[in-house]
């Protein structure tokens, strides 16, 4: 059951990066490209990966966010039972980051 979760997932990011819904933040998907690329980041599939880990849901909303000086991936996942719940990962490291969350 985990691993259809995690397709799904992987499934559903991919889904809204090709959409157009991704960084918020960061201007463009050139932009994000170039700090993966630099190694300022990691790729979003890195992330994605690390977060079915912690919670699954289906994937809403992926940004990259600037906070407190580091780059930031925040991860909206509508949960089975209907809630929203969000994941903050620090881009650079993957290092989950609880206390951006607010539930």
């Amino acid at each position: 059951m985990r691993n259809i979760a995690k397709q799904t997932l992987i499934a559903s990011c991919l889904t809204l990066l090709l959409a157009g819904v991704g960084p918020a933040q960061a201007d463009d998907h050139g932009e994000v490209r170039e700090l993966v690329r630099q190694g300022e980041i990691l790729p979003l599939q890195s992330i994605v990966e690390r977060a079915v880990g912690e919670q699954t849901g289906q994937l809403l909303e992926v940004e990259l966010e600037r906070e407190d000086d580091i780059w930031v991936y925040e991860l909206e996942l509508l949960r089975d039972d209907g809630r929203v719940y969000k994941l903050y990962y620090d881009a650079r490291t993957g290092e989950h980051l609880p206390e951006f969350e607010d539930d």
